[in-house]
């Protein structure tokens, strides 16, 4: 949503796919982070969100909703034509006159990098979340 938000700032009209074309020539850093957050919602392995689908649909394996993994499988995949649009669009056009010039500030910029080490780390290694999760809520019983 930080990228979003800087993107909508950037660009008066509103932010629309066809507004971010060619981002990437101006913006390398920020398009490969924001692809990595849009590759992450897809639940590409490495990413947090290919752990947490993995660990929904196992869930309802797990108690017997086939039918409801299936659903969730076939969202997946249009969810996935949604966010490839957005990064085809940043890398693979030209820039038109309504790419937005972006400027980060430090918070903005700590923040995305923060964000963006978050999705791989907890995608790597997300046994050290489930066990701060487990810590957590230990308490709550």
């Amino acid at each position: 949503f930080a990228v979003l938000s800087l993107l909508a700032r950037a660009n008066a009209e509103g932010t629309h796919v066809g507004d971010i074309q060619g981002l990437a020539k101006k913006h390398p850093v920020l398009c490969s982070l924001f692809s990595l957050f849009l590759l992450g919602l897809i639940g590409i392995p490495g990413t947090v969100g290919f752990v947490m689908k993995v660990g929904v649909v196992s869930l309802v394996i797990e108690n017997n909703h086939l039918w409801l993994s299936l659903i969730a499988l076939l969202a997946s995949a249009v969810s996935a034509a949604a966010c490839l649009k957005p990064i085809v669009s940043m890398f693979f056009k030209d820039e038109t006159t309504l790419t937005p010039t972006v400027i980060l500030s430090l918070p903005t910029s700590l923040t995305i990098t923060v964000c963006a080490f978050a999705t791989v780390a907890i995608g790597l290694n997300p046994e050290a979340l489930i066990q701060i999760v487990k810590i957590a809520s230990a308490g709550l019983k």
